[in-house]
């Protein structure tokens, strides 16, 4: 899947607005890090559940565990219908409505998605990932001010959670509140301080400021930390060029093109029109 738009690439240091400079920097991050959040939730292999279920058919749980597991496998029609049980025999569970969101979530059903979230959180309101799920599905469609006040809720419920912050971090970067969310990004670095993509955003806010000494000095730092982070690699590449320092620019854009990473087409061929033309070919 095509991540960013290479035009958008090639004029970073031209006359972009900060919003859109905003939406580029943090496209690839926020995507990659929503899709693997919802991969977290289904971890579980379906054959225990299914034992489960023999032992205990009339418990809801087995049934929405077995439904979870057949989701990681992308199973949809059984993890529907396994749900689907669960909540006939409970039809108050916070957890079936709770996993239907998210079910609905990864086959791309925002609406009904919103739907079963919004009851999870009536359902049981100090449940905080069912904030983080509504959230995200607002995050995905570009409604990053109604999913600001529901991370704020899910963080007020469990304030030491560090992806509640780096999401709500990512949401006000969104939105065009960079000072605020340099203020979350570090709230959430300093309970992971080994966290390269947070260390990314961090540099990515330095570079929409008009910071590029800056925001070097964070992409280096995640760098350290992994030195195959694609974000920091191609960024920092932008920022060297834009300092002029031609040299410098060519080994990383050099760097990131050998590692090929899986999504990131459109940048592979940004940083080789960038390579073509600081070599003068």
């Amino acid at each position: 899947m095509q991540r960013t738009s290479s035009k958008r690439k090639k004029l970073i240091f031209q006359d972009l607005t900060l919003l859109r400079l905003i939406a580029f920097l943090f496209f690839i991050i926020l995507y990659g890090y929503l899709t693997y959040e919802r991969n977290k939730l289904w971890d579980n292999e379906y054959t225990l559940w299914q034992h489960t279920i023999a032992k205990s058919p009339n418990k809801p749980k087995g049934h929405t565990y077995l439904g979870i597991a057949y989701a990681k496998d992308k199973r949809y029609k059984e993890a529907y219908e396994e749900f689907q049980h669960a909540l006939r025999l409970a039809p108050g569970d916070v957890e079936v409505r709770y996993n239907f969101g998210v079910l609905y979530a990864e086959k791309n059903e925002p609406d009904r998605a919103i739907i079963e979230f919004e009851a999870a959180i009536r359902l049981r309101p100090d449940l905080p990932d069912a904030y983080i799920g509504l959230a995200s599905i607002y995050m995905e469609k570009g409604s990053y001010k109604q999913a600001a006040p529901l991370l704020e809720a899910a963080l007020k419920i469990r304030p030491d959670r560090a992806d509640i912050l780096t999401k709500l971090g990512l949401t006000l970067a969104m939105s065009g509140e960079v000072d605020h969310a340099e203020t979350i990004f570090k709230r959430a670095l300093d309970k992971t301080p080994d966290n390269a993509g947070l260390l990314t955003n961090l540099g990515n806010l330095e570079l929409v400021k008009g910071n590029p000494k800056d925001a070097i000095y964070y992409y280096k730092m995640a760098l350290q930390i992994n030195p195959e982070e694609p974000e920091s690699l191609y960024n920092i590449a932008l920022a060297l060029e834009g300092l002029g320092k031609r040299d410098d620019a060519i080994r990383y854009y050099e760097t990131f093109i050998s590692l090929n990473p899986d999504g990131y087409g459109e940048a592979i061929g940004s940083a080789k029109e960038r390579l073509k033309w600081l070599k003068g070919l």
